[in-house]
């Protein structure tokens, strides 16, 4: 029986009829890219599963990891049929053909055997023998092209697939689909995806959680993602590249290009343009069990909402926690909330705000009885959604002793950012709030809470500029 790379691994040596010295697999490698592995390209070369994601900022050797990648599968596993892509065929010659060019240079001459230079190119590459039976005489094979172009036929032991972000899922599962040419153990098939993250909305998004967009299971994952670490490959840029790329980036730009993390795209024009996530959101902001906790609740069966926040002594506002349910009653959602206050806010004074026209809403009415019963007192204050919004956007334009009026803890009240980075945005018409049935509820909740703690601000001077597309009717609460 042939012998998997993975077995090959453990046995390689060096060879006489190619002329590197190799200690071991690393050092081929390190060999390859000019210096030894970065923790996530290691793991992923030597990774086992079927689909594989590399996401990253720029600057993470992505390119580099998949040329890597690529040769040593060509010179490792004898008979590999290995097909390097892109969506566009010459954007592939352009970029990706040459990191593979530049370790082709680096390997001795003998190694490429044969080449047919009309699209899609080919390679005919002589694999490194690592235990010398018959067939391990096989070639090793190279397509480069498009994926543009129809498939046909084609049958391959690896695809690698450059900028995955460019294609559509339905091309990316034909691409996972043809990973069937014979010659080859069964642990040596793989498809391999790299990019930089991007939004939530793209398919990648899915094919590597399982989440969709607003963070709901929708199906398993069908790609096992290999996240390089922030800054992970700084050593091989130039000093100051990431600072420089910072100046000329959006917030969003930076949040997937700089930090690599998925990014968050939306449709609509933002409801909180004034939101601004480097002032904005703060690590770690600390809890005092001496101060007043608030909790701004939103109700509703199907994603009920309740924000926790404290005020500082100079009147910052401080959004510590959310937790949002999924089609879940009153009752059981507010033991969580209580639950969870219990253990993460110890020896809390609590105080509870919640909707200004509960008492109206069919499907909460009786809420404010269940939650009074359980110990729970919904305080509200009447108020126009525009009062509310106008007053949140006042405040996210105030500074105080150097620090935001509202300050948001990074990682705990994830939905809350995205509705404030435009995920609550305006509907088609550009004059109200989206109702998109997520983002506009931790929105609503936090509205209510701002309305009740800072309602005394509201003033002619700061309602002296309300725009037109949020004028509602005087006589509708909400």
């Amino acid at each position: 029986m042939r012998k998997s790379s993975f077995e090959k691994i453990k046995e390689a040596k060096k060879r006489n009829d190619v002329k590197l010295v190799l200690s071991g697999i690393d050092d081929l490698y390190k060999f390859l890219l000019g210096g030894p592995m970065l923790p996530t390209q290691r793991r992923l070369i030597y990774g086992t599963e079927f689909g594989r994601a590399y996401p990253g900022p720029a600057g993470c050797a992505k390119t580099s990891t998949l040329a890597a990648f690529a040769w040593g599968r060509a010179l490792l596993v004898p008979g590999s049929k290995i097909f390097v892509s892109r969506q566009n065929y010459n954007d592939l010659m352009d970029t990706t053909m040459g990191a593979m060019i530049a370790m082709l240079d680096k390997l001795p001459k003998d190694i490429l055997l044969d080449r047919d230079k009309s699209p899609p190119l080919k390679w005919w590459v002589k694999p490194i023998y690592v235990d010398g039976t018959p067939d391990d005489l096989q070639v090793s094979q190279f397509t480069f092209m498009g994926l543009t172009d129809d498939l046909g036929s084609l049958k391959a032991t690896c695809w690698l697939v450059d900028e995955a972000h460019e294609i559509e899922e339905t091309r990316a599962r034909e691409v996972m689909s043809r990973l069937r040419a014979p010659g080859v153990p069964k642990e040596d098939y793989c498809g391999v995806f790299v990019f930089n993250p991007p939004s939530k909305t793209h398919w990648l998004y899915t094919a590597c959680t399982g989440l969709d967009s607003q963070g709901v299971k929708v199906s398993e994952p069908w790609l096992t993602t290999y996240k390089p670490q922030p800054n992970e490959n700084v050593h091989n840029l130039r000093e100051g590249y990431y600072e420089d790329l910072t100046k000329t980036l959006t917030s969003e730009q930076k949040q997937r290009l700089v930090d690599g993390d998925w990014g968050s795209n939306f449709s609509g024009t933002p409801v909180y343009k004034e939101f601004r996530p480097e002032i904005h959101i703060k690590k770690d902001l600390p809890y005092n069990p001496h101060s007043m906790l608030f909790r701004f609740w939103d109700f509703g069966y199907h994603r009920p909402v309740c924000i926790w926040a404290q005020v500082t002594p100079l009147g910052h506002l401080r959004v510590l926690k959310e937790l949002i349910g999924q089609d879940e009653e009153v009752e059981p959602f507010a033991m969580r909330v209580e639950a969870l206050t219990e253990t993460e806010f110890p020896m809390a004074e609590v105080r509870d705000y919640g909707d200004p026209a509960v008492t109206q809403h069919k499907d909460t009415g009786s809420a404010l009885t269940k939650l009074y019963n359980a110990g729970i007192q919904i305080l509200y204050r009447p108020s126009k959604i525009a009062e509310g919004v106008t007053l949140i956007r006042n405040l996210l334009g105030r500074i105080v002793n150097g620090e935001p009026m509202l300050q948001f803890n990074e990682g705990t009240c994830p939905s809350l950012i995205d509705a404030l980075r435009g995920g609550y945005y305006l509907d088609k018409t550009g004059e109200v709030p989206k109702k998109d049935g997520f983002y506009e509820h931790p929105a609503d909740a936090f509205r209510y809470g701002v309305i009740n703690i800072f309602g005394g601000m509201i003033t002619r001077t700061v309602f002296h500029d309300l725009p037109d597309n949020l004028a509602y009717d005087p006589n509708e609460d909400e």
